[in-house]
């Protein structure tokens, strides 16, 4: 039988630094802020419990229930999270990305036959990059999935606020050219209280949005950027553009989904 040799200082080093990258992840997917010193405690904890594993024979460290408790104690540690619905959604999205990093690892090593150190480091580090892809790539899904497709907002123009409804539409991918955000398309009457578009030299914060129609080819919507703009209390970084295309009586405006995101 052959004999394996493990050095606790490396593996609790190599541990850290694959805690570490997780808990980013997390917090990078979640759009959570992230403290590294916090970060840094979580995983020394996390690598200390992974440690024991591999040197205790069986015990407390192995049981199901001691796992998920260092789990626990690792996101509350990280993030100094308050609100339980705010903890499960960070402790379902560390599993997920540990199930990902473990997947790309697998997947990778796959590919590599030889058993040395060096290909062993090229498996993690496939294994990180495929987690931080398909990650938030899957949660941002998710999300949209879960978002309804019409929602209410809330339009603050100098000194004067609207609401309008607005319908999702994946298909908008317009951009403004200035500072790169996404525009929402409105019903040029719906705009008609706080800017009057006629006369485009009197609207403040005016950005010209280029475009393209199937009926009228290329084209130019005049838009503005709000001094404010919520959808259910959330600020929205967004462009509004006045449109006279939108015929629907259901709704005053189209969005891109991400914008909710």
């Amino acid at each position: 039988m052959e004999t394996v040799y493990l050095y606790l200082d490396v593996l609790f080093l190599y541990n850290v630094i694959i805690n570490l990258l997780l808990l980013f992840l997390v917090a990078y997917t979640a759009s959570f802020a992230f403290s590294w010193w916090r970060g840094i405690v979580a995983s020394v904890v996390g690598s200390f419990y992974f440690c024991a594993l591999c040197t205790v024979s069986y015990g407390v460290p192995e049981h199901f229930c001691f796992q998920f408790l260092v789990s626990a104690f690792m996101i509350f540690t990280a993030f100094s999270v308050r609100e339980f619905q705010s903890f499960l959604k960070l402790f379902f999205l560390y599993y997920l990305m540990n199930f990902l990093l473990a997947g790309g690892i697998r997947f990778a090593a796959n590919f590599l036959s030889d058993s040395r150190i060096s290909v062993s480091l090229m498996a993690v580090i496939a294994g990180i990059v495929f987690a931080f892809v398909f990650g938030p790539f899957y949660v941002r899904e998710l999300r949209k999935k879960r978002l309804p497709p019409e929602q209410t907002f809330r339009l603050t123009y100098n000194g004067k606020t609207i609401e309008f409804r607005g319908f999702s539409d994946t298909g908008n991918m317009l951009e403004e050219p200035i500072e790169h955000l996404s525009v929402i398309v409105v019903k040029k009457e719906k705009l008609k209280e706080i800017a009057d578009f006629s006369h485009p030299e009197t609207v403040r914060n005016l950005r010209l949005i280029p475009c393209r129609t199937v009926t009228d080819g290329n084209g130019m919507l005049y838009g503005l950027k709000p001094d404010l703009l919520t959808c259910e209390e959330k600020t929205i970084r967004a462009v509004v553009a006045a449109s006279d295309s939108l015929n629907q009586e259901e709704y005053d405006a189209v969005f891109h989904p991400l914008i909710l995101l």
